[in-house]
């Protein structure tokens, strides 16, 4: 354990400690594909999009596959730090640090996972890859794409945290961009002009009253939210606004389409507010230069408790001493792509908890660390046998 343990703390340092924002993951891509073939991969590459790949066994069959993104959301001005953020300190159990919960714990326990199998003598019956994307926090499952097309994978397994229970799905998001019309005249003779703020927020208004979201059994309510709001021209000196943009982020639930999502926002809107509704789009380039392009559009998706693979799954756990259950996200993930789109067999498991992703102070608990380098050597011995 004491060997576990200091091998799982210390590659979680050393992750914290390379700054990898979005965009900018370059440094740390470099650094986990040293660290891939340091802990029993026989192959290690970063592909065109910035990917860090590595496999043990033979390509060619469908086999395992473990995702886990290596960007971060960045730390902003005026959060209140009280441990370094890219410190990887050790205090009261916990290691705190930028990315460690979201997920820099999850590589450094799957990668020493995999390095206690492999002195095990473990070698799996079909293909083991490891992905570890980019680019997720702008654009979930768009890197991963280009990953599964080239592993081909018969089962995804996706690190993000559950507090080392098993995941089975997750709600999807969607940005959609409200563009409210207006007509500009100086702000001294208003009522000449229309003005598209008032517009807006009638819209806001109704959404916020009339919409009804969906809701599921096995993932729960879907939302829509506002994010922001955005007039033109900005600032409106002495000007009627001619122009008001809202974006909003609309949680999924399963079977929910592009059309159908906005078609229950227009339903709502009477035509003459003139409102036109549509998906936002992501253009993001990666640090290798690659560009990433499509609506902000990221499917729910879940799997039955009762299948073979989950009830493998939960049996291996239990067996190893991890009490776990049935869980699934409430955050989107790159599961959005390779179970969502592709319709590939995906679950979730992973250490800490969505909660403290994307906080001030984030932090993990060493012992979920520790469970989770258990809980994948289970794992990945069972699912690269299923």
């Amino acid at each position: 354990m004491k060997h576990t343990l200091e091998r799982v703390i210390s590659l979680a340092q050393a992750l914290v400690k390379r700054p990898s924002v979005t965009g900018a993951e370059q440094e740390l891509a470099r650094f986990l594909r040293r660290e891939l073939t340091g802990h029993g991969f026989e192959t290690a590459e970063i592909d065109s999009y910035g990917n860090v790949v590595g496999r043990i066994g033979q390509a060619g069959r469908p086999g395992l596959l473990f995702d886990a993104h290596i960007d971060t959301v960045g730390v902003h001005n005026g959060q209140e730090w009280h441990h370094e953020p890219f410190g990887g300190e050790i205090s009261d159990g916990k290691i705190y640090g930028r990315g460690i919960s979201d997920m820099k714990g999850a590589i450094a326990a799957a990668l020493v996972a995999v390095a206690e199998l492999r002195e095990e003598g473990w070698t799996p019956s079909v293909p083991f890859w490891f992905s570890g994307t980019v680019c997720e926090e702008i654009a979930e499952g768009a890197a991963l794409e280009h990953v599964l097309v080239h592993t081909q994978p018969k089962t995804v397994l996706i690190g993000e945290a559950t507090g080392l229970r098993l995941a089975v799905g997750q709600r999807g998001r969607a940005e959609i961009v409200l563009e409210a019309p207006g007509k500009s005249v100086h702000s001294a003779n208003a009522q000449l002009g229309i003005n598209a703020i008032e517009r807006a927020t009638q819209a806001l208004t109704l959404l916020q009253t009339k919409i009804k979201v969906p809701r599921s059994v096995f993932l729960g309510e879907g939302s829509l939210v506002v994010t922001d709001i955005i007039s033109d021209p900005y600032p409106g000196c002495s000007v009627v606004p001619s122009r008001c943009l809202m974006t909003f982020d609309r949680r999924l639930l399963l079977a929910e389409t592009p059309p159908t999502v906005l078609e229950s926002i227009q339903n709502v809107l009477p035509p003459e507010l003139g409102i036109q509704v549509k998906l936002a789009e992501y253009q993001v380039q990666t640090y290798t230069g690659a560009a990433l392009s499509g609506e902000r559009f990221f499917p729910a998706w879940y799997v039955a408790p009762s299948l073979g693979r989950v009830q493998s799954a939960l049996d291996s756990l239990n067996e190893a001493g991890i009490k776990t259950g049935i869980s699934t996200y409430s955050f989107c993930t790159n599961g959005s792509m390779s179970a969502g789109k592709r319709k590939i067999f995906t679950m979730g498991f992973g250490p800490g908890f969505e909660a403290d992703a994307h906080t001030t102070d984030e932090s993990m608990a060493v012992d979920q660390l520790v469970g989770a380098v258990q809980g994948y050597k289970q794992l990945f011995r069972v699912l690269a046998n299923c």
